[in-house]
């Protein structure tokens, strides 16, 4: 199980098992075919050995009797005792060669040879031929005559043609071995071919199994890869069932299509804050332009007023007084870029302590009551004495900013309502106006520095954009949140919500 499991998971134990395979098949079956082909050019020689042996013995016996034939007809003829002698001497070495073919005598043909070997021998060396030798040598020349016609010859006859067939036999036999193993060479042969013929279709198959496995998900992921290269419609191929390197491989590529699409919205969505962000930063260049041009222009313009001609001391107070004016708004507005730069690098530092909000809501109403006549601001405080831990320059800057807007964003003047109030465990104070209100689509941009609404009627009102922002950092960095709640045309509510705050605490605590 667990090397089935390995042989699925990985692409290089797979092709390694499968080379092995054909390797073994190729080597068994090489093996099989020269094992098979020794043995039949064995078994061929054996048994070609075998028919040479009877041959040999057989061609033997044949020529031994052919000598004593000639030998005793030389005998008879010239009268010459060794010829006699000569002929009766093949008859042992006839009996040898027959103890010899005994031994190799294997078929029917092999015993009926042995039989008439025998048969004949017996006739011609034990019962005629001594026969034929007593007749002559007693002078009865005719009786020898008589013999040789009447059974000698006939049986001579039929003899050298029962060797002569066997012999024909033998080497028919010999023939047909070697043909029989010249057909069977070509039958081996023939397999042989058809052996390597399946090696290389074994081998075209691995090939393509690897080609199929391997190349062609790597063709359809380059393929693939190339397609979101150029920032085409790329169809992804899924090989995630697979549990081998591919299948990781493919995992991995989604994974990481996912993450370059993730990357690409990102992207996307940043050249977007990029975009408003520089349109943002053009609108404050406009803004800013506007805003310290308008106040410098006034001081330059009375400056020049006071310096070229002679005016009433009325008159100069009151121009002194418009210069004085500017030169604060134009001081708040370059303290404002000074504590947003602080607030964004981090290098505000808070001296904080204990605050009686009260007071100190009472002090920021009365600073802002006095920049107005339009608006009636009042304070409601459903928390007796309520103390926070903070630095009050910033809390002051904190509510001078969200009253100063609410003056500001109420051209037509009206209530402004402070609230201090428990909830959830929590102080809250709510800075209220019944003045133009913020839109629905605004609302969530509202914090972002330099972010001002699109209004004309804003535009009119001016501002940088940077209060409400520099408003947000003071509170959170208080450990608290500023929340806004309004509705277009009726004006606005925006609360500011401090975690830890304590009550009634002794003077001592506040020094």
């Amino acid at each position: 199980m667990k090397s089935k499991l390995v042989f699925k998971r990985s692409l290089v134990k797979r092709f390694v098992t499968l080379t092995r395979l054909f390797l073994v098949c190729f080597v068994i079956g090489s093996t099989l075919l020269l094992a098979t082909q020794n043995f039949l050019n064995n078994s061929y020689i054996t048994k070609r050995d075998e028919l040479k042996a009877k041959q040999k013995i057989a061609v033997e016996v044949n020529d031994y009797f052919n000598q004593a034939l000639f030998d005793i007809r030389g005998y008879i003829a010239y009268d010459n005792p060794t010829l006699r002698d000569n002929a009766l001497a093949q008859e042992p070495k006839i009996k040898s060669r027959v103890i010899k073919l005994t031994k190799h005598a294997t078929t029917k043909q092999d015993r009926q040879l042995l039989a008439t070997i025998h048969d004949f021998t017996q006739y011609y060396f034990n019962d005629t031929l001594p026969k034929v030798i007593h007749e002559y040598e007693t002078g009865n020349k005719e009786e020898v005559v008589n013999i040789a016609n009447n059974q000698g010859t006939a049986r001579v006859i039929q003899f050298r043609q029962f060797m002569n067939t066997y012999l024909h036999d033998i080497d028919q036999d010999s023939e047909n071995l070697y043909q029989k193993l010249i057909r069977i060479k070509t039958y081996i042969q023939i397999g042989f071919v058809l052996f390597i013929f399946f090696i290389l279709l074994l081998l075209l198959r691995i090939i393509r199994l690897m080609l199929k496995q391997v190349g062609q998900p790597l063709t359809q992921l380059t393929f693939a890869a190339n397609d979101i290269a150029d920032g085409k419609d790329a169809v992804i191929p899924t090989y995630m069932n697979r549990d081998d390197e591919i299948g990781a491989l493919s995992y991995a590529f989604q994974k990481m299509v996912v993450k370059v699409q993730e990357n690409e919205q990102s992207l996307i969505a940043r050249n977007k804050e990029l975009d408003s962000l520089v349109k943002i930063k053009s609108e404050l260049v406009n803004t800013v332009s506007h805003e310290l041009r308008t106040p410098l222009a006034s001081i330059l313009g009375f400056s020049e007023l006071m310096l070229h001609r002679e005016l009433k001391p009325e008159r100069k107070e009151k121009y002194l007084t418009t210069i004085f004016n500017e030169a604060k708004r134009l001081t708040a507005l370059i303290n404002d870029f000074l504590d947003l730069q602080r607030l964004e690098s981090g290098k505000q530092s808070y001296e904080k302590r204990y605050i009686e909000m009260v007071p100190l809501l009472e002090k920021v109403i009365e600073v802002q009551q006095m920049t107005t006549r339009h608006h009636d601001i009042t304070l409601e405080a459903f928390v007796a004495d309520p103390v926070i831990l903070g630095d009050q320059t910033k809390i002051i800057q904190v509510f001078t900013n969200l009253i100063n807007n609410a003056i500001k964003y109420s051209p037509d003047g009206g209530n402004i309502k402070i609230q201090v109030f428990k909830s959830d465990r929590k102080l809250k104070i709510a800075v209220s106006d019944n003045g133009l209100g913020i839109p629905k689509d605004s609302i969530d941009k509202l914090f972002t520095k330099f972010y001002r609404v699109d209004n004309s009627d804003r535009r009119k009102i001016g501002g940088t954009g940077l209060g409400l922002a520099i408003a947000q950092e003071i509170v959170i960095a208080h450990g608290g949140e500023i929340t806004v709640q309004s509705q277009l045309g009726k004006g606005s509510i925006f609360i500011v919500v401090f975690p830890d705050f304590k009550t009634r605490l002794s003077r001592s605590n506040l020094q």
